[in-house]
């Protein structure tokens, strides 16, 4: 999808997940709250190097990027104002390049040459957490800080979700001062003074410290008082008034000092949080979240310079201080080969700042679903161990819940550079359940024998709908990831009636068949086909209805089950191990 202006072509990337949840016959009635509303602000990732003029033009916001000028950089976060309203009948939102204002310089459209510019959509803004125009300052990034009274040595960040910047335990050595130098919540309403953050609102220690005077030792006022506690705004809610949160665990273990710590750290130690949105929960699809992430770990690089610059001396290159920075989200389903936009993003990060400060580490999750049957996979083994004169192929059963409130998402990975030619994919539902249309696509389609209502791309996509009763309830869909390697997705509506819609998933077993046809390439000894499922339970306090879907070993045959039992568990269908 994309619109057309004169001299400049903005083009928005619409995926599997782009086409399911923006499309009202698809998936968009069944999606998470922020995204079925009216929204004028989008947050957005940009891949490729952003020209000047398009970095300078009054549409787009940018978060504080680290460094700050970067040709470099591959992947970009940035935030943009809906003009959706324009495309009548469109709900993905668009971006029109062509306001200006006296403080910013819009795109010349006059130019010779075209511009071309290409995002993807993420996960929606709300309008109180739009700082306003006549309000945001980029050179306002210090502005009230205040030098800690003993030089800081290293530096901790921590990204979460309820992050207590007000507790006890990140305060310095004579409990008066706070050991938080910067903090941002990203979805917390603005405020009204100036602000170096696009949206949200961020804090620095002397008004930490202020709002800690002003509520004495209440912390329940305190993060009223802050606008960090929202009863009425639900992207910053509840959390905080809960006794404990993931982010107080994360920051206590990463930065606090209490009693029952045997070790204390020193006031040389200042700390950076960034609190993501509960937007960022919400959502069981793994769609929209790296704007928000990545922004958060630009914010902390950004951050961690500016506090390093006033360490150093006047005239000196500035040295940079050890960062150490917790991240605790990752995704379930995806590549998991280090390839995604994300994962190329966060290395080209580090491998920026190791040149300067080779103490910056960044600890990730290992993951909580080990034991959850979300993860299979596939070898050549089990292709050629069902082979016969036609065709070989291997099955996976997927478990869907009833009374499934949310969408749910399978997604099937070849390996990297592997030519598809030759291979479908098949989808039965439950037994009991007829699919109206026929449920199967070729990977990659040679010719119109295999189109079954595909729509082809210049991004080599391939889309076919499932129905049942004359109504659609799900989406089976291939494409070329980043150009490299071939995925296929399955989205399937909930397993209830819901959202006011005449139309659900069967509960129950549903097969998906992986079948090669005679003279398609094999798989290497060391290439897997991946099987993955997107997390979809029901976050803390969203009620977003999500019950967990589980990947199911179907029977095979007298060959495969003759195999090592111990081999079998690693390297061939439902495992916790994956790469």
């Amino acid at each position: 999808m994309s619109i057309t202006q004169p001299m400049t072509s903005i083009r928005a990337y619409t995926g599997p997940y782009e086409r399911w949840l923006f499309t009202q016959e698809l998936g968009y009635p069944f999606a998470f709250p922020a995204l079925r509303e009216k929204y004028q602000y989008v947050a957005a990732i940009y891949k490729g190097e952003i020209s000047p003029d398009i970095e300078r033009s009054a549409a787009l916001r940018f978060p504080p990027l680290w460094p700050s000028a970067d040709s470099s950089r591959t992947v970009t976060p940035f935030a943009f104002i809906n003009t959706a309203d324009d495309l009548p009948g469109h709900k993905m939102p668009a971006i029109k390049i062509a306001q200006s204002s006296p403080h910013k310089t819009a795109l010349d459209c006059s130019s010779a040459a075209p511009q071309r510019f290409d995002y993807r959509v993420n996960v929606p803004i709300h309008a109180d957490s739009w700082v306003a125009e006549d309000k945001y300052e980029v050179e306002a990034a210090l502005c009230g800080w205040k030098k800690p009274s003993i030089a800081t040595k290293v530096i901790v960040a921590v990204i979460d979700d309820g992050i207590p910047f007000g507790h006890r335990a990140f305060l310095d050595a004579q409990g008066g001062s706070t050991r938080i130098s910067h903090c941002w919540l990203q979805a917390a309403r603005v405020s009204q003074k100036k602000s170096a953050v696009p949206f949200g609102r961020e804090y620095v220690n002397a008004e930490i410290d202020t709002l800690r005077a002003s509520a004495a030792d209440d912390d329940a006022l305190f993060y009223r008082l802050a606008g960090a506690v929202d009863m009425d705004f639900a992207e910053i809610g509840s959390t905080l008034c809960r006794r404990m949160t993931h982010g107080a665990h994360v920051m206590g273990m990463c930065a606090g000092n209490g009693a029952t710590f045997t070790e204390q750290l020193d006031d040389s130690v200042q700390i950076i949080a960034v609190q993501l949105p509960n937007t960022v929960a919400w959502d069981t699809s793994g769609f929209g979240k790296e704007m928000h992430m990545l922004s958060a770990l630009h914010y902390i690089f950004n951050r961690a310079t500016a506090i390093a610059a006033e360490a150093t001396k006047q005239g000196q290159p500035v040295e940079e201080l050890p960062l150490i920075i917790n991240f605790s989200y990752g995704w379930n389903a995806g590549r998991h080969d280090g390839e995604s936009d994300m994962e190329i993003a966060i290395q080209q990060l580090l491998e920026a700042r190791a040149k300067c400060q080779p103490k910056t580490a960044l600890v990730m999750p290992s993951g909580n679903t080990f034991d959850h049957k979300m993860h299979a996979q596939f070898t050549e083994f089990d292709f050629s161990s069902n082979c016969n004169s036609v065709s070989d192929t291997v099955s996976i059963g997927w478990q869907l819940p009833p009374d499934d409130r949310t969408s749910s998402y399978l997604e099937v990975w070849l390996p990297k550079h592997f030519d598809p030619a030759g291979y479908l994919v098949r989808v039965s539902s439950p037994a009991g359940q007829t699919l109206q249309s026929q449920a199967e696509l070729y990977i990659n389609p040679v010719s119109e024998d295999h189109a079954v209502k595909q729509q082809a791309s210049t991004d080599q996509q391939h889309f076919t709908e499932l129905t049942i009763a004359g109504k659609n309830i799900g989406q089976l869909s291939s494409e070329r990831h980043n150009g490299n390697r071939w995925r296929v997705l399955l989205a399937l509506i909930p397993s209830t009636y819901c959202a006011a819609e005449e139309r659900r998933s069967p509960a129950g077993l549903w097969k998906i068949d992986i079948i090669r046809e005679d003279g398609a390439a094999q798989l290497g000894d060391t290439e897997l086909i991946d099987i993955w499922l997107q997390r979809d339970d029901d976050p803390v306090s969203l009620k977003m209805g999500g019950r967990p879907s589980y990947l199911v070993n179907l029977p095979r045959s007298s060959a495969v089950a003759e195999r090592s039992p111990s081999i079998d568990r690693q390297l061939s269908g439902v495992t916790g191990y994956g790469r």
